[in-house]
C-alpha cells in the first residue's frame, strides 16, 4: 500500500513537469529552426554577394506574406530585384512549414 501511495505521488508531481518539458523542448527546436534559417540566409548572402531575404511565408509556401507573423512559416530567397517577393528565376533556398502555435506559446 505505501509502494502504491508513493509511486501516485510521484507520478501526480512528475506528468505536470514533464508536460511542461515537452512544451519547452518545442519552442526551443522552433527557435533554433529560426536561427539557422537566419544563419543560412546571412551565409548565403555573403557567398553569393546579393541580397538574401527571410520573409513569413504565404499558405501556399510560394512567397512572402506581408505583416511579421511566422506561423505559416517562412522562406529564405535570393532577392536578386530588392523588391521584397519571390520572382521568376529566384531561388528558394530554404522553407519552413507552418509552426502550431498552441505547442510553441502556450
Amino acid at each position: 500500500m505505501v509502494i502504491v501511495s508513493v509511486l501516485a505521488l510521484a507520478l501526480g508531481l512528475g506528468i505536470p513537469a514533464f508536460s511542461d518539458m515537452l512544451s519547452n523542448s518545442r519552442m526551443s527546436g522552433t527557435v533554433n529552426d529560426l536561427v539557422s534559417s537566419l544563419h543560412a540566409a546571412r551565409g548565403e548572402a555573403i557567398t553569393r554577394r546579393a541580397t538574401v531575404m527571410l520573409c513569413p511565408a504565404n499558405a501556399a509556401g510560394t512567397d512572402c506574406q506581408s505583416g511579421s507573423e511566422l506561423e505559416a512559416g517562412w522562406q529564405v530567397f535570393v532577392d536578386s530585384n530588392d523588391d521584397g517577393s519571390v520572382d521568376a528565376g529566384e531561388a528558394i533556398l530554404q522553407r519552413h512549414g507552418p509552426i502550431d502555435a498552441a505547442e510553441v506559446f502556450d
